[in-house]
């Protein structure tokens, strides 16, 4: 035994940190004094180790152990207590066999475990505790223990992180915190759905900024990737919502956490395949696809993860590939067709070489694997040969992509990242960015900086300058930047045509030429001819650029619902400069650029210029045919639509999916069902399958052309159902009047497990304005918000408003304006001037018209109706005074319409119209109509006429609307019982509905009106709308 001396080494450094408390004692000295104390331990990389002669004894020296209590025990040094150390190899922690202690005490040490024999389950104290324990065991006790063998007892030695005293306190903390956030985000994460995934995106993007981003980072992409290793099996909407939010946040916060997310999804990766999880491997490729198919990955390292597929080509990459090319094939093919093509070729290789093995084998897991591999054939094969339709797109996805380009995604695209790179441990500094510091390629960015100041004759000093101008541009590329350096410096664009052919872009780079050279001219201020003549140049002399230049506009025009307009009107003047170019040229544009042209007009609206370059298309195929249709019905010209439909047919061309569901989204107007019923016919008699997408398109169209018997029988026989079938349903029935059911189809909707959108509840709400049902209608907009996490827009409050305003609430509508968090809009004003008509309250409407004005100052509709409310109230002066002010700022009133078919004719009619042919008899059988009306009861409500006469004049204004004429000549041009359909641009007045009902009763027949808000089915005295419209 050691005897103890005046001061131990623990009581020196014990009395050393009581100094420190009392006296001021420095950062500096105390680092130093840890560092010295470190070494003492032996501390190596945070790491304590324990060996024998480390000294920790003569630290711990003099130490009582806690077990005796009025006189000392003898404490056994550490060479007693752990003699010859053996440590066996294991993954989590080190293994070593040592003979039992002579007796049960604790004995100060970091954090050592001495275990008694598994067979005798004996477990001895922690070494490393100070604590009291119970009295020494009697001497037999201490001999059996002494007696045991050696290979029955073992210490687990755990690694322990060294942490500093300073920093304990701080490290416990920071612990708990992480616990905290980890907790709040898996549980934002469990909640997460197409609905809410801005918010949530948002909100965790909060907490980059206040736990910081390497925290908050390993969170959420450990968070992710464990939820789809875990996930349901081949769930690919599940798969989508996660994509979408990491792609959002990667916007919102930065690219590096998506790097850094996709470089764990690529261990991830490997790990699941190495354990030969299908299930997990399948979950990660439909989250990487869609990573894809939101734009933060590139194409680039798509076909790379293909290509390293494709060299290992076991059953596994087999099945990986088919995910990839399913999810996002036909996306890959228009993003880099050069590479589908090298891909197709490199796949049918390594295939032809696999079913040569496969034929000596007669095992039935050698039948599967090739029947498997000539699926994927055949899928490829549809691919190369643009048979295989993209995937269809949910109107969700669609949303989330528009969410994402408002974020600008595209500007945090990883396209400098490879799949190598992403599994490289030794990864340093910004590795996911071109020519970032540690990463070998400062070297390559100087011979970029000498290349394009060769290139461009300049000095290197002004190169850099112009490379910094490029990256402030967002060219993300050294490739793009030295195109970017070249188009902007050159004096003309031969000059610059001349350079670009000089410069030596490596692999596939030379795509980007065009488009830079495409964006650089949407960034101009004015139109510059420059960018034109370049871009027709490179066409002329090399096809690559014609085809890069058709991809570049295709994205473009994409998203031409959302650019600016300085933008879009350049992009216009381009893709004409270079038609116009391509005409005077002589050159025949090809089929592939000719439907580049065709939608660069149809979606510009230039229904003229668009028929002129289809007309002069040398050769047109299916697309050609369906971007003419869909531009017709896009802006509003059913008829040309539907004649191109009949017309592709003539001329040899069998209408696609396609073609079919783009027709029936223009089928609107009095002619509409007529349409819409021969392409229903078309899609049965070609046989194709009534899908989700066809199936929906039959719904719209049936329910918005009046009917509601042919889209409840099309909803009802639909094989599949998504959320899209299910709102266009509930819509419909609420636009014609049957808010009940509507309502009940919600709920249907609700047990199968569809979840609903933002979409679904509009039609929710409508349906509960148009049935005056109030309550459910604010338990609906509750479970919206609070249920489905679906933040309200305007759409939602305007249908609150409506309602509120529809049952005289006009109090708690212009309170709800006031209150909601979007800024109202005409519409939702026009609302509520129209529920004060309803209702006769003039000083709310005018504070209504007012601020209608101020945000639509030319709408007629809203002087009329406040003309009609003075009219009403015997104001007289002031419906003249609107009248004045109508003339003197040149708005003019809509007139009042109706139209009817009859014989594939339409028919219209205004009030008190006397040009139709068959004028005296109509008039003749309104007016005895109009007496047998009198007969029964009905007398004339004359509040709406707008004219200061007397009641004879009111009542013979009311009886001549168009409607009353439209209805009538119905009734002598059609055979008795057939139903009629009529179509008003303007809502119906009470007086007209109230003469409708008594005109079905009296002629036995069904009649459907369309207004300007909803339909009206009146049958056997009543309508649809239960009086409440």
């Amino acid at each position: 035994m050691k005897k103890r001396g005046s001061r131990t080494k623990f009581e020196e450094y014990l009395e050393m940190e009581q100094k420190k408390k009392t006296a001021g004692v420095t950062a500096e000295e105390d680092l130093a004094l840890e560092r010295r104390l470190a070494k003492k331990l032996k501390v190596k990389e945070g790491k304590l180790s324990v060996c024998i002669g480390d000294g920790i004894d003569d630290i711990l020296d003099g130490i009582n152990s806690g077990v005796a209590t009025e006189e000392e025990m003898e404490i056994p040094s550490m060479e007693e207590v752990v003699p010859k150390v053996e440590v066996s190899r294991s993954k989590k922690r080190r293994r070593e066999v040592i003979p039992p202690p002579q007796i049960s005490t604790s004995v100060e040490a970091p954090k050592v475990q001495v275990l008694a024999s598994k067979k005798r389950k004996n477990v001895a104290p922690e070494i490393g505790t100070i604590a009291r324990k119970k009295k020494v065991q009697e001497n037999d006790d201490v001999k059996e223990a002494s007696a045991m063998k050696m290979e029955d007892a073992e210490v687990v030695v755990e690694e322990v992180k060294y942490i500093p005293p300073h920093l304990r306190e701080k490290m416990s903390n920071e612990s708990e915190e992480l616990v905290r956030i980890q907790r709040r985000v898996r549980g934002l994460l469990n909640r997460l759905s197409e609905a809410n995934v801005e918010s949530i995106a948002s909100e965790i993007s909060s907490l980059f900024q206040v736990y910081g981003r390497r925290s908050v980072t390993e969170i959420v992409t450990t968070e992710i990737i464990g939820a789809c290793c875990g996930g349901p099996r081949g769930n690919d909407q599940y798969a989508a919502v996660f994509a979408a939010y990491v792609a959002g946040t990667a916007a919102m916060v930065g690219m590096d956490f998506g790097a850094k997310f996709l470089a764990s999804l690529a261990t991830a990766f490997e790990e699941q395949y190495e354990k030969v999880d299908s299930l997990a491997l399948r979950n990660l490729t439909l989250l990487f696809s869609h990573l894809f198919s939101f734009s933060l990955v590139s194409s680039e390292l798509v076909y790379e993860l293909l290509a390293l597929l494709c060299k290992r080509f076991e059953e596994l990459d087999v099945s990986t590939i088919l995910i990839l090319l399913q999810s996002c094939g036909m996306a890959l093919r228009a993003a880099d067709p050069a590479s589908m093509k090298e891909f197709i070729i490199s796949i049918q290789e390594r295939t032809a070489e696999l079913k040569s093995v496969l034929s000596k084998k007669t095992d039935g897991n050698s039948t599967i694997i090739g029947k498997r591999l000539q699926f994927m054939l055949d899928m490829i094969c549809d691919i190369k040969n643009n048979k295989r339709r993209p995937k269809d797109e949910l109107v969700v996805h669609s949303r989330l992509k528009k969410w994402l380009q408002k974020l600008g995604v595209d500007e945090v695209q990883l396209r400098a990242v490879t799949w190598a790179g992403l599994l490289d441990p030794d990864k340093k500094g910004q590795w996911w960015l071109p020519g970032a510091p540690g990463s070998g390629s400062g070297d390559v960015a100087e011979n970029v900086r000498a290349e394009v100041a060769g290139v461009m004759d300049v000095g290197t000093a002004e190169a850099e300058k112009m490379l910094q101008l490029a990256a402030s541009q967002r060219m993300n590329t050294d490739g793009r930047r030295a195109v970017f350096c070249i188009v902007m410096s050159s004096e003309d664009y031969i000059d610059a045509f001349e350079k670009i052919l000089r410069l030596k872009l490596p692999g596939k780079q030379d795509r980007e030429v065009v488009r830079v050279i495409l964006e650089c001219c949407l960034q101009e201020q004015l139109y510059n001819k420059y960018y034109s003549l370049l871009t027709a140049k490179l066409c002329h002399h090399d096809k690559n650029h014609k085809f890069s230049l058709q991809y570049c506009l295709w994205d473009h025009y994409k998203q031409l619902h959302a650019m600016e307009l300085r933008r879009s009107t350049n992009l216009a003047r381009l893709t004409a400069s270079v038609h116009a170019h391509i005409i005077k040229s002589g050159m025949q544009p090809d089929i592939y650029l000719g439907n580049t042209l065709l939608n660069m007009y149809a979606n510009t609206g230039s229904v003229i210029d668009t028929h002129r370059v289809f007309d002069k298309l040398p050769q047109k195929d299916v697309v050609s045919w369906n971007t003419m249709i869909v531009g017709y019905a896009k802006h509003g010209y059913g008829e040309e639509a539907f004649r191109l439909f009949h017309q592709m047919q003539q001329e040899g061309f069998k209408p696609d999916t396609v073609t079919c569901t783009s027709t029936l989204k223009a089928c609107t107007g009095p002619r509409a069902l007529e349409w819409g019923k021969h392409v229903h016919s078309h899609i049965m008699k070609a046989g194709y399958n009534v899908d989700v997408r066809i199936g929906n398109a039959l719904i719209d169209m049936y329910a918005k052309c009046g009917s509601l018997e042919a889209a409840c029988q099309v909803f009802d026989v639909m094989p599949e159902r998504d959320v899209i079938s299910w709102t266009a349903m509930i819509v419909g029935l609420a636009q014609h009047g049957c808010g009940e059911e509507a309502l009940q189809v919600f709920e249907q909707m609700r047990v199968e497990g569809v979840e609903p959108n933002a979409v679904t509840f509009v039609g929710v709400l409508s349906a509960c304005s148009h049935a005056g049902l109030v309550e459910e209608a604010y338990g609906y907009f509750s479970s919206m918000c609070h249920q489905n996490g679906i933040s309200p827009v305007g759409e939602h409050y305007g249908c609150m408003v409506d309602l509120l305003g529809r049952g005289g609430h006009l109090k708690e509508a212009e309170d709800l304006i006031k209150k909601m968090p979007v800024e109202a809009d005409a519409t939702i004003w026009g609302s509520l001037l129209g529920a004060c008509r309803t209702h006769g309250n003039v000083e709310l409407a005018e504070c209504a018209a007012e601020n209608c004005l101020q945000l639509e100052p030319k709408d007629a509709a809203v002087y009329v109706l406040l003309s009609h409310i003075y009219a009403a109230a015997g104001m007289w002066g002031s419906v003249t005074k609107v009248r004045n002010t109508m003339k003197e700022r040149g708005i003019q009133k809509e007139p009042g319409r109706c139209w009817i078919e009859v014989e594939n004719k339409i028919h219209t009619f205004v009030a008190e119209d006397r040009t139709h042919p068959q004028t005296e008899e109509i008039y003749a059988e309104l007016d005895k109509l109009t007496g047998q009306m009198k007969e029964g009861g009905y007398v004339a409500d004359t509040h709406c006429v707008m004219h200061d006469v007397d009641e004879g004049e009111r009542e013979q204004a009311i009886c001549y609307h168009s409607e009353r004429l439209a209805i009538v000549y119905g009734l002598i041009s059609t055979e008795p019982g057939t139903p009629i359909h009529i179509f008003k641009n303007l809502r119906v007045c009470s007086d007209c509905h109230t003469a409708t009902k008594i005109i079905s009763k009296i002629v036995k027949r069904e009649i459907v009106a369309r207004d300007a808000n909803r339909f009206h089915h009146f049958k056997d005295g009543s309508c649809s709308c239960g009086d409440y419209w």
